[in-house]
């Protein structure tokens, strides 16, 4: 976590935050407190011996609200594409 000031002078703060083979970065003000500890979430990943592992994982209020609310983007998406199959119907 990094604390900054932009060209305007708002003092913003900067949050790395690695999932999985990806690196998130998300950027917000320092007065939106959203590096509280959050929820933590269940990874499940397979190891080198393919046996299903999970682990908890804690996080900022920041990444916690994104995960709690993406699936319901994913699943919005999944409904678009598969379950209504408009994008077949409908020219997008």
């Amino acid at each position: 976590m990094m604390k900054g000031t932009a060209l305007n002078g708002f003092s913003l703060v900067v949050i790395g935050y690695r999932y999985s083979t990806r690196t998130l970065v998300f950027i917000a003000t320092v007065d939106a407190e959203l590096t509280t500890p959050g929820k933590a979430y269940l990874v499940k990943y397979t190891d080198d011996y393919g046996n299903v592992s999970a682990c908890l994982v804690e996080c900022p209020d920041i990444i916690s609200k994104l995960f709690q609310d993406s699936s319901t983007m994913d699943e919005h998406s999944q409904s678009w594409q598969f379950d209504l199959t408009l994008e077949k119907t409908w020219l997008t």
